[in-house]
């Protein structure tokens, strides 16, 4: 029942962040835009980055950009239909003109907040309560398209092959390290999202990085 499974959510939800991501489309491309931007493919892409953007082309041949920021609020609160950050909203903009300049005189003309489930390694987490009759995997940290297909492979392997090479997985045997409860959860991601900030700017890898990554509890590890 609801009321029985009420623990499990509880105790999962502190063993990742909800993360509030910003998302934006343009309003349509002309053709000429189009053929400026020689994006013929129309594939999806995201840069390499630690904070990333994602983008895409739509049917409507508007441009789909997000990403980036990523807003923790204090104590794991998530705002459903929240309209998200002045600030992360221009930075968007800026963004998105320094990497298609051709298209600086178009607007965003729809934008919104969603929210991502994030670990400290940005891997999913698989677990079970009620003495084993429920199994979970969740913290798909945005990628859930390819994380939830691997995830129900290990859960249906769970149930149906118990010998199955999956559940030697590394990835799958131990969960990513937990997130500090707060008051030391905010002040944590701050440092965190800060070295990771650098380390784009610099491309060399702040010591705070180093050295959660040698215990293997770091975003990188």
């Amino acid at each position: 029942t609801n009321v029985e499974l009420a623990p499990l959510i509880r105790s999962a939800g502190w063993r990742y962040a909800p993360i509030h991501d910003h998302l934006a489309v343009t309003a349509p491309l002309t053709g000429e835009q189009l053929d400026r931007l020689g994006w013929a493919g129309r594939e999806g892409a995201c840069n390499t980055g630690q904070f990333f953007h994602s983008l895409r082309l739509t049917a409507g041949n508007r441009v789909f950009w997000g990403g980036y920021d990523a807003v923790y609020l204090t104590g794991n609160r998530v705002r459903h239909g929240w309209a998200g950050r002045e600030g992360s909203w221009a930075r968007l903009r800026r963004h998105f003109e320094a990497t298609f300049p051709d298209l600086a005189a178009v607007p965003f003309q729809y934008r919104w907040t969603g929210v991502i489930a994030c670990t400290t390694s940005f891997t999913p987490l698989f677990g079970e309560t009620l003495g084993g009759r429920v199994l979970y995997a969740g913290a798909y940290t945005g990628l859930g398209v390819a994380a939830t297909r691997f995830a129900g492979a290990v859960l249906t392997a769970r149930i149906l092959d118990p010998g199955s090479p999956l559940l030697r997985l590394e990835y799958v045997r131990h969960s990513p390290f937990i997130f500090p409860p707060e008051p030391l959860r905010t002040p944590t991601i701050a440092a965190m999202q800060a070295a990771l900030r650098g380390y784009d700017r610099t491309g060399r890898q702040p010591l705070l990085l180093r050295a959660l990554d040698r215990f293997g509890i770091g975003f990188a590890s």
